[in-house]
């Protein structure tokens, strides 16, 4: 048996690829070479056994591979195909068997909801949670940020912006409202902030209690489509508090280097933050290292068991109420076409589908 992926170029196939099929982490001491590698060694249930650059990726099963992980495709083909409405077809078709649904027109989108409804038991449209948020940080270096005396600016922040406008700008069932630091599938704190529309009024009133209230604030972001009307956004909400937004748009390697880098002139970044594993840890850890938040996340990261799930619910309820890192607005969603012979769904948090477990109707 093997199990067919259609995919966009330079898209999330690759990296879902080898990992939701089971690629595992490479051998320290890999080369890191810039333009990549064809056939990267591997200890996981599956090995790529061939790699055309923008083309396919081929994986095999690993002869050698002794773990409890399933593995019920012998091949897992990932084509490359920049025609989204080839996509489509070759799946409806069952030329091949799933496809991520990344950035599609929102007309596109409806008309496959109106086709297959949405996560319908054996069906063939599945909306799943992403470990992505998308959010506006806080630079805890910048004079409007800098120490706990600025909590009353934060929230009113979060009181202030229109989560559901800001959502929409990512596109029809691509995203999902959100007040929470953590992706949804990470978190079990509760909501704190309006999701159903900014609240100005308290916004206000959060805003009288700060000290020194700014009357203008830098906003680094993305030349994305959805990131510069979102700024815009963003830049309308506050000026209602009587604050004025000077909106600063970088291709999106650049806004990470310049966030990253101490002394740059910027009060808040809109970021899509992912979790960099399926835990708590892989969220926050890189997201508030060194920030004043840092000790109170290590004291989390260090419970484990049971207590873990509530250790990290206490902390991120308290840092969002009290003193809020970040003012998030959506949790990226993932849109996945089916074929009508793909069985065995599994979906992974963060990694879209378990490729490794899949199998034919």
């Amino acid at each position: 048996m093997q199990v067919t992926v259609q995919n966009v170029p330079s898209g999330s196939g690759r990296s879902i690829a080898s990992s939701a099929s089971g690629v595992a982490s490479i051998p320290p001491g890999t080369p890191n070479d810039p333009a990549g590698m064809d056939k990267p060694p591997s200890s996981g249930p599956y090995y790529i056994a061939d790699r055309v650059r923008e083309r396919l990726i081929v994986l095999e099963r690993n002869p050698y591979y002794r773990g409890d992980r399933v593995r019920n495709p012998d091949k897992i083909i990932w084509t490359i195909e920049p025609d989204f409405a080839e996509r489509i077809r070759a799946t409806e078709g069952n030329e091949n068997d799933f496809t991520p649904l990344v950035f599609y027109p929102n007309a596109v989108v409806r008309d496959l909801e109106e086709k297959y409804d949405v996560n319908r038991p054996g069906g063939q449209l599945m909306r799943l949670p992403s470990t992505t948020n998308y959010m506006f940080a806080f630079n805890t270096r910048s004079p409007a940020f800098r120490g706990a005396g600025t909590a009353p600016l934060r929230k009113a922040i979060n009181y202030a912006i229109d989560r559901p406008e800001l959502t929409r700008q990512h596109g029809y069932l691509q995203a999902r409202r959100t007040d929470r630091m953590l992706p949804a599938n990470l978190s079990e704190s509760g909501r704190l902030y309006p999701i159903n529309g900014p609240d100005p009024i308290t916004a206000r009133a959060r805003l009288k209690q700060a000290k020194h209230p700014p009357t203008s604030l830098t906003l680094y972001t993305a030349n994305f489509v959805y990131s510069i009307a979102n700024a815009k956004t963003f830049a309308a909400n506050l000026r209602q508090l009587g604050i004025e937004v000077k909106i600063e748009y970088f291709g999106f390697l650049t806004l990470l280097e310049k966030l990253r880098t101490k002394g740059e002139p910027w009060d808040v970044g809109w970021i899509p933050w992912s979790a960099w594993y399926p835990d708590p840890a892989g969220a926050l850890l890189p997201l508030l290292n060194d920030t004043r938040y840092k000790p109170r996340v290590d004291s989390a990261n260090r419970v484990s068991g049971v207590a873990r799930t509530k250790a990290w619910a206490a902390l991120e309820t308290e840092l969002m109420r009290d003193d809020p890192p970040v003012a998030a607005y959506a949790n990226s969603m993932t849109l996945i076409l089916l074929s009508r012979s793909y069985g065995c769904f599994r979906p992974m948090p963060g990694f879209d589908l378990d490729l490794a477990a899949a199998c034919k109707k």
